[in-house]
């Protein structure tokens, strides 16, 4: 009776340590809506262009070509726009997209 009592208590100790136990290899990744709260929060503020220095203040900080912001690298800067690329998507950052054209 102590056997079989001892065999059904450790079997239940094991499904309870597998069902809680993680992934230690699973990539941190942030959600859509994480994701989406930074690409609205990206702000170009303006680009400086000297020579063959170019270099970009993207919310405040200034950024060169290989600069990561959060999951977003600065792989291109241009006179009116820079470009930002995460593993999933690619963005572009414009200067003056809200100013009013006449």
């Amino acid at each position: 009776m102590f056997k079989i009592s001892f065999v059904i208590l450790l079997t239940l100790f094991s499904f309870n340590i597998n069902a809680e136990q993680l992934d230690p290899t699973r990539p941190f990744s942030k959600s859509i809506t994480d994701r989406e709260s930074i690409k609205q929060n990206l702000k170009l503020y303006s680009i400086i262009i000297s020579g063959n220095s170019r270099k970009a203040i993207i919310n405040k900080k200034a950024m060169v070509v290989g600069d990561r912001l959060d999951e977003f690298k600065v792989i291109k800067i241009e006179k009116q726009k820079v470009v930002l690329q995460s593993s999933s998507e690619t963005i572009e950052l414009v200067l003056f997209t809200n100013a009013l054209t006449k």
